[in-house]
C-alpha cells in the first residue's frame, strides 16, 4: 500500500541527523536556513532531494487535491515498477507472456518459477487489468495465472465484452494455451462473476472458486447504465475512473498511494468507445441461471464482500454463497478492491480456501 505516515515522520527526521566528526553542524545548518528562510522558492545548500514522497509532487487533481490517474500513470517512470515493488517490500514473480484468445491476443501474467501445486487464476475487476494481483501474488506459493481480459491491459479489445460469449471463452483459452487441465479460480468484481460462470460452464476444469466484491446480476436499470456512459465520454477514461476509485475504496484506503499507482496503470487510456462497451456488457450480466450448476457440481465458494463495497455490498455476496453452495465473508473497512486494499487479508484467505478445497477433493 502507501508510504506509512510514520516512516514519512522518521525520513523527516533523519534529514537532521548530526554527521559524524561534524560538532555543531546542526546549529549552522539552522543559522543557513535562517538566511534562506525569506527567498522564494530558495533551498539551502546541502539539504538533499525533497522529503516529500513522490506522489506528492505530481500534478494535483483539482477534486480534494489528489493525483489524478491519468497524472499518475503519466509518471509510471518516477519511479519504475521494480523501484515501486522494492518500495512496497515485494519481489516481482508474475512475467507476461502472450497467447492466442478467441478473438484475437491475450496478454498473461504467470510465475515463471517451478512451484508446487495446482495453479490459481485471478481475474481482474473490468476496467483495471491483471496487475491489480501482483502484490496477492508475491504473497502466494503456488503458480498463478492472471490474464488480461479482452479488451483490458495489454489484450485484443475485440468484443463482445459478455461473461458466458466474451470473457468465459477468454479464460479457456489461456488455461488450453497454457496446458492447464484444472484450476482453482479467484476473481474481483466480474472477475468473480465469470469465474462462478465458468465453475458452471465447465466443472471438471474448476477446482475452487473464490469471490471478492462479486454478485450474480448488479440489477442497475439500462437508464443508469447509460448515464455512466455519458460521464464517461464527457471526461475520458482516465479522468471517469480518477474519480471513481477514491469513491469506491474503503475510508482508509482512499488516499493510499498505492491504490492509486496501481489503478493507473491497470485503468490505462483505453478508448472510451471500448469502455463503454466493457460498462454495458458488466452491469447488464447476470448469470443466476447458471450458479445453482456450481452447487450441484460440489465446487467450494468463497464469496468476499468489503462492509464498505458501494458497488457490491456484503448482501451481494450472500446472496451468491448461498446460490452456490458456498461460505460468505466480509472485511471490515474494505471497499470494492480488497486485493489492492487489504492484500495481506486477501492472501491469506485464498491460502486457507484453496488448503480446504484440496483436503476435501
Amino acid at each position: 500500500m502507501g508510504q506509512r505516515r510514520e516512516d514519512r515522520a522518521e525520513h523527516h527526521r533523519d534529514q537532521g541527523h548530526r554527521r559524524p566528526g561534524r560538532p555543531g553542524f546542526r546549529r549552522r545548518r539552522a543559522a543557513h536556513r535562517g538566511r534562506n528562510r525569506g527567498r522564494a522558492g530558495s533551498r539551502p545548500a546541502g539539504r538533499g532531494p525533497d522529503p516529500v514522497p513522490h506522489h506528492r509532487v505530481l500534478p494535483p487533481r483539482r477534486r480534494q487535491g489528489r493525483s489524478g490517474l491519468a497524472d499518475l500513470a503519466h509518471a509510471r517512470q518516477r519511479p519504475g515498477p521494480a523501484d515501486a515493488q522494492a518500495r512496497y517490500g515485494m519481489s516481482r514473480v508474475l512475467h507476461r507472456v502472450s497467447v492466442e484468445g478467441p478473438t484475437g491476443r491475450l496478454s498473461v501474467l504467470r510465475t515463471a518459477d517451478d512451484r508446487p501445486g495446482v495453479p490459481l487464476v485471478l481475474l481482474h475487476p473490468i476496467n483495471s487489468a491483471a496487475v491489480v494481483w501482483e502484490d496477492v501474488a508475491a504473497r502466494l506459493d503456488r503458480p498463478v495465472v492472471a490474464p488480461d481480459l479482452r479488451g483490458h491491459g495489454n489484450s485484443g479489445r475485440t468484443g463482445p465484452f459478455t461473461v458466458e460469449d466474451g470473457y468465459v471463452p477468454d479464460v479457456l483459452a489461456v488455461l488450453d494455451a497454457l496446458g492447464l487441465d484444472e484450476a482453482h479460480l479467484a476473481g474481483g468484481s466480474l472477475g468473480g462473476t465469470i469465474g462462478v460462470a465458468l465453475a458452471a460452464l465447465h466443472p471438471r476444469r474448476v477446482r475452487s472458486v473464490a469471490t471478492f466484491g462479486s454478485t450474480l446480476g448488479t440489477g442497475v436499470p439500462a437508464e443508469a447504465i447509460a448515464a455512466m456512459v455519458r460521464e464517461l465520454e464527457a471526461a475520458g477514461t482516465a479522468g471517469y475512473f480518477a474519480g471513481q476509485v477514491p469513491e469506491i475504496v474503503g475510508r482508509e484506503h482512499r488516499d493510499s498511494a498505492r491504490v492509486r499507482e496501481v489503478m493507473a496503470e491497470a485503468v490505462g487510456t483505453r478508448p472510451t468507445s471500448v469502455v463503454a462497451e466493457i460498462l454495458c456488457g458488466a452491469f447488464g450480466a447476470d448469470i443466476r441461471h447458471l450458479a445453482g450448476k456450481v452447487a450441484t457440481a460440489g465446487i467450494p465458494v468463497l464469496a468476499v464482500a468489503g462492509t464498505e463495497d458501494p458497488t457490491c455490498p456484503p448482501a451481494m455476496s450472500r446472496e451468491l454463497a448461498e446460490a452456490t453452495g458456498g461460505a460468505a465473508k466480509e472485511l471490515d473497512g474494505t471497499g470494492h478492491l480488497p486485493m489492492l486494499e487489504e492484500t495481506g487479508q486477501v492472501a491469506d484467505l485464498l491460502r486457507d480456501h484453496l488448503a480446504r478445497a484440496e483436503g476435501n477433493s
